[in-house]
């Protein structure tokens, strides 16, 4: 059994998203940890991925970025986080929405998915996710 595995891949959507934040095809940089401790666990990995992506970016990207008008994000030493219960309330969701960490048969575990389109609209502050889309897929254009 592997503890961490990673993926990269296309990604379908069968619902009927029409906006400027939705694809019905994109890529997702999929990670997921087992025999994680419990939340943070997951939050450290992610924010290790997110300060990677932002190096990256720096070292090897940054004369292409300063171009666009790009500011690489400065990712945090600790990834901010609210309680279940105040993200409810911060929504507006019923208090007694189910937790997300059931009693499922396996070791605990826990992942993140970060669609690479939508990682790259927020980067440059795009208008609309289909501007950093090689081939737009969605309610109008399914074929390239």
């Amino acid at each position: 059994m592997f503890e961490r595995v990673y993926e990269t891949g296309p990604v379908f959507r069968a619902e009927p998203h029409d906006t400027a934040r939705h694809l019905a095809e994109y890529v997702s940089l999929d990670a997921e940890a087992g025999f994680i401790g419990d939340h943070r666990d997951v939050l450290a990995v992610l924010r290790h991925a997110l300060a990677g992506m932002t190096a990256a970016i720096g070292a090897q990207a940054q004369e292409a970025a300063g171009r666009f008008g790009v500011t690489v994000p400065e990712v945090p030493a600790q990834i901010p986080v609210i309680h279940f219960c105040d993200a409810l309330k911060l929504v507006g969701a019923p208090e007694d929405q189910p937790d997300l960490a059931p009693a499922h048969g396996m070791p605990p575990h826990g992942g993140f998915a970060i669609g690479l389109e939508r990682w790259t609209a927020r980067l440059t502050q795009a208008d609309n996710i289909r501007e950093v889309t090689l081939f737009p897929r969605d309610l109008h254009r399914l074929t390239p």
